[in-house]
């Protein structure tokens, strides 16, 4: 079954079948729901379901990927979507264009080389092999102490606090493939820069020009390149390939426990709840804020592994006014 949170009628749609309601039931009581604090717990008062029961494994979530591209998407349709760290090891685009201005990385080394420059892309917990600047550390101690820890160097030293962004996004982050399930056109579209560049680039650009005291422009490269054209990619994902929806929550844990007694089964912990429950949550947070025409912003990460097939995809072709 397919819930598309961006069409108000997939959503009414799937509802009356999932939870085995017509649209004279689904209606007002989303309208009346919406309008108080909590309008998840106010929908299950007045129309309670178990949770726990009702089989979300075959839902699959409409999701919207923005993306840029010089090569109208070849690449793309060759590789299909690919973590950073693909990304920049495969003949892609980005890391020819990276590679043409003098920038590639060793990622097995942990190095990005500018110009015949190696940055050391060192953890915050480890010492550097020798200083970038070619000099003795100055940051070895401070009027604190005498012999300050790594923590402190990680902060202070202007090339260690300079590599720990780029560190998180090549080594700390899953990599996995952010998308948009819920939003207005201009949510969706003007999202951060990435209907323009890789944001990636900002801060590959941001760390040189710190480091080096030069001036590359890689972002601006890269928009030049495109040609004010950018992408949208459209496609389902079932919803147990996504983080945290139907797992446990990253926050809010004492709310779900107020749903506990309108399970089939009983419950004392969210440990012990299964995918169904919060899976359902999920769909009734959203779904009735789109009954509503109370459109939410909603993000989804994929997890690492699932395979999106190419022909599954839509790609549409935007130009930047």
């Amino acid at each position: 079954m397919k819930v598309n949170f961006f069409d108000k009628e997939s959503v009414i749609k799937a509802f009356s079948e999932l939870y085995g309601m017509n649209e004279g039931e689904l209606i007002p009581l989303s309208y009346e729901a919406n309008l108080e604090d909590d309008p998840t717990h106010y929908f299950l008062e007045h129309y309670p379901i178990q949770l726990d029961m009702i089989d979300i494994s075959d839902i699959e979530l409409h999701c919207k990927h923005i993306t840029t591209s010089f090569d109208r998407m070849e690449s793309f349709k060759k590789y299909g979507f690919l973590t950073l760290n693909k990304t920049l090891s495969q003949e892609t685009p980005l890391k020819k264009f990276l590679s043409d201005r003098g920038i590639s990385f060793d990622l097995e080394e942990r190095k990005i080389i500018y110009n015949g420059k190696i940055i050391h892309l060192i953890e915050g917990d480890q010492e550097c092999k020798e200083c970038f600047y070619g000099k003795e550390c100055q940051y070895l101690k401070s009027i604190f102490s005498e012999e300050e820890p790594l923590g402190y160097r990680d902060f202070a030293c202007p090339y260690r606090d300079s590599i720990k962004i780029i560190r998180s996004k090549l080594f700390h982050d899953k990599g996995e493939i952010e998308v948009h399930l819920s939003g207005s056109f201009k949510d969706v579209h003007d999202y951060s820069e990435v209907k323009y560049n890789p944001e990636f680039l900002v801060t590959l650009e941001n760390m040189i020009n710190k480091l080096f005291d030069e001036k590359v422009r890689l972002v601006r490269d890269w928009r030049n390149l495109t040609g004010g054209k950018y992408y949208c990619l459209e496609f389902d994902i079932n919803i147990e390939d996504f983080e945290y929806i139907t797992s446990s929550p990253q926050n809010d844990w004492f709310w779900y426990n107020q749903f506990f007694d309108i399970c089939a089964n009983n419950y004392y912990s969210l440990e012990e709840v299964n995918k169904n429950f919060y899976g359902n949550l999920y769909l009734l947070g959203v779904g009735i804020q789109i009954i509503c025409d109370d459109i939410p912003v909603k993000y989804g990460q994929i997890k690492n592994g699932v395979e999106i097939p190419i022909q599954n995809v839509d790609i549409v072709e935007y130009s930047i006014k």
